[in-house]
């Protein structure tokens, strides 16, 4: 899998995009012929996009909204046969409610963007946009693909190899208003013919935790072991090496600093720090102070709690292509529930001229009110 990076001198954008949004795309004339589920895919072309739309009519300039980006690299080679799990893990950072659906692929294009140019490309029989990876119908004891809506988990199970090009859109709500859209192009390649190899175990963390989720209060510290067990060897009769990395906007720089390089300070650590590896097994562990900052980050909807995701990829090295195991952490923080006013009762003048207040204080199980 090979990464090549575009990027231009910033260009500032003024005006209000209209009700279908501002399109933004690359194309190129050619696919890898070898793609199973496209339909004479070397003779067709491909379209990268993106969108934005417009919020309360504002201008674009001065700029208030980044659109999702994408952390997780889009490379997926897996041995055919053994459940898997993939997260591209957008993250926004104005913290906006994120929204993952499957799309389709695209063919290059001439002229003006359109809802028809460029076209949708064909599928091959029994594969669709919303249906591009091998199902029962190929083989029994395939699972079909799944999309977590919130999260953005893919999860399937293929015993049926080849080149499968998958699109999922995620996209951005503000305060419920659709503000972005962007789209992820991957090609997922199933091999057959592997020896038998399990991806490497990963523990449910336990504690405060359901699972890998978890609902927190602002304040709350946060600290997990997260460890891949894998006691399996490679073909040459070596123990199989086990690798932790992690992927997330609250990390701080180095995956060790918790004042700088997250979204949102105080960041949160990896100790020791990705990439982990160890032979037959490999832990680190997770600490997030959170704090006040973490409710709120940009209050324009008067937000209350939000949702902090962190992707971790366990993989073995085996060959020819390594087992994986993706778990996606969630950690959502909460307010401290609001306290009423306390009841004034009266205002009495003293004699010497003091004013004296008498109120009844509210319910506060808590002990939060000052």
């Amino acid at each position: 899998v090979e990464e090549f990076i575009f990027q231009t001198a910033p260009v500032t954008l003024t005006g209000t995009p209209p009700p279908e949004g501002w399109v933004f795309s690359y194309d190129g004339c050619c696919r890898n012929a070898a793609v199973t589920n496209i339909l004479n895919a070397g003779n067709e072309g491909f379209v990268l996009r993106a969108k934005m739309f417009a919020y309360n009519g504002q201008n674009t300039n001065p700029c208030y909204d980044s659109s999702p980006m994408f952390v997780e690299k889009p490379a997926t080679i897996i041995c055919a046969g053994y459940p898997f799990t993939y997260n591209h893990n957008a993250v926004d950072n104005e913290l906006d409610s994120l929204s993952y659906q499957w799309s389709n692929a695209l063919d290059d294009f001439f002229g003006a963007w359109t809802n028809s140019n460029p076209a949708s490309l064909t599928y091959t029989s029994n594969y669709s946009p919303t249906n591009p990876l091998p199902g029962t119908t190929q083989n029994p004891g395939n699972v079909p693909a799944q999309l977590n809506a919130n999260t953005g988990e893919v999860s399937f199970t293929s015993f049926t190899p080849g080149n499968f090009v998958t699109v999922v859109k995620v996209e951005a709500w503000k305060c419920g208003i659709l503000v972005a859209e962007v789209y992820r192009e991957i090609q997922v390649t199933i091999l057959a013919g592997c020896a038998m190899n399990t991806k490497p175990a990963v523990a449910p963390l336990g504690g405060i935790f359901t699972g890998f989720n978890t609902t927190v209060t602002a304040g709350d510290l946060v600290t997990f072991n997260l460890s891949g067990v894998d006691p399996e060897f490679l073909p040459n009769g070596n123990p199989q090496t086990v690798s932790i990395s992690s992927t997330g906007s609250q990390y701080g720089t180095g995956y060790t600093n918790t004042g700088a390089g997250c979204l949102n300070p105080p960041c949160a650590t990896l100790n020791p720090p990705p990439v982990i590896s160890g032979s037959q097994g490999a832990s680190t562990t997770f600490t997030w102070q959170t704090d006040c900052n973490h409710i709120a980050y940009n209050d324009i909807c008067a937000t209350t709690s939000n949702t902090y995701t962190f992707v971790f990829r366990v993989a073995d090295d085996f060959c020819p292509a390594p087992a994986i195991n993706i778990v996606t952490v969630s950690i959502t923080v909460e307010a401290w529930a609001v306290v009423p006013s306390p009841s004034f009762r009266c205002v009495a003048v003293l004699p010497n001229g003091d004013i004296q207040l008498t109120w009844v204080p509210p319910l506060d199980p808590e002990n939060r009110f000052d």
